[in-house]
């Protein structure tokens, strides 16, 4: 019960309260400093109740989240009218196309359409792209830090993580081992690789968290807001050398089979700035939809309902998305999404 109440997707009920209570100009102090006074109370909760406070995904990563968006939308570039965002009908386009018979109005048109989609697109990118960029690197590692630390010190202290555990993988005894994996292999896998596991699910339940406040803003102020956005998301570029190092360093002693603690560590850190790389890959993949009116929500929903019967193809289509968000240092594909080409044939 605990659990449902103090995890996802009930924790999101704290962001609902910010989004409807935050003010168009100027954040309140009173309401930042009470959420601040809900996260300081998960420190004193008693077991198991700050277990669930504090799991990844749970309320106290909701809490950080609605504290850091607080502290950012203050800051130029973080909110914009609905009224200023291109919303052409595409009904109304596709009629208005097709009752046009000659060939060249028609090219005219859409490459005017497109070119306008362009210019708003590059300047609110341009505009956007630092503090939208910043404020995911904040909000993603301040929750992971925060919870990894407290988290690591209540293992330390009690049993309550590895009772939650062994507890949650014991019933799927059964089914690992009609694969010859045991449950402790499992377990002893999970806090392998524990870091990785506590940035993904806050990562899964902060993206949708920001999702909601965008949708209740946009509802109650007749505003977006632009940050927690991943088009609008785009990695250091200095940080690519830090990823080759970690990667090469993370091959050479599996190559060597060398097994320290420093190898997970690195696993870790690699696996964490893949993660970062996938979302600047889908952002790029997202704005090259965009500006070209072709539907991502859509495309994506059939790539992800294709994987729940193919896995494979969703993890190819995943892994094609990290590509584009490493390769994006040499090879400019966010640029390149950023100014489609208007050379059209006359094959309209």
């Amino acid at each position: 019960m605990f659990e449902l109440i103090l995890s996802f997707p009930a924790d999101l009920f704290w962001g609902v309260i910010a989004a409807y209570t935050m003010p168009e100009k100027k954040i309140k102090n009173i309401l930042w400093i009470f959420l601040s006074i809900a996260l300081t109370i998960g420190f004193f909760l008693p077991d198991p109740f700050n277990l669930f406070f504090w799991l990844p995904g749970g309320t106290a990563t909701v809490l950080i989240g609605s504290i850091v968006l607080m502290q950012f939308i203050r800051k130029k570039g973080a909110i914009i009218k609905i009224s200023a965002i291109p919303r052409e009908n595409k009904e109304e386009i596709k009629k208005t196309l097709d009752s046009m018979e000659d060939l060249d109005e028609k090219k005219d048109l859409y490459i005017n359409m497109i070119k306008k989609h362009k210019d708003f697109y590059n300047k609110l990118h341009k505009k956007t792209v630092k503090i939208n960029s910043s404020f995911i690197y904040t909000v993603l590692l301040s929750a992971f830090v925060i919870n990894f630390i407290i988290l690591s010190v209540m293992a330390m202290q009690s049993n309550v993580i590895d009772n939650y555990i062994s507890s949650s993988f014991q019933p799927l005894d059964k089914l690992y081992s009609s694969v010859g994996i045991t449950v402790d292999e499992m377990i002893s896998t999970v806090y392998r690789f524990s870091p990785t596991i506590v940035f993904f699910q806050n990562l899964i339940t902060l993206f949708f968290l920001f999702f909601l406040m965008r949708k209740i803003f946009a509802h109650t102020k007749k505003k977006e807001i632009l940050l927690g956005k991943i088009s609008y998301f785009k990695m250091p570029e200095n940080v690519i050398w830090f990823f080759i190092l970690s990667a090469g360093s993370l091959t050479v002693f599996n190559l060597l089979k060398i097994e320290t603690q420093l190898n997970v560590i690195i696993e870790n850190v690699t696996a964490i700035l893949l993660i970062f790389y996938l979302l600047q890959g889908l952002g790029t993949f997202r704005i090259f939809l965009q500006i070209r009116f072709l539907p991502f929500n859509w495309i994506f929903l059939a790539v992800f309902m294709s994987g729940l019967i193919w896995p494979g193809f969703f993890m190819f289509f995943v892994f094609l998305l990290t590509i584009l968000g490493l390769g994006d240092f040499w090879f400019l594909f966010r640029k390149r999404a950023l100014q489609p080409r208007l050379d059209l044939s006359s094959n309209f």
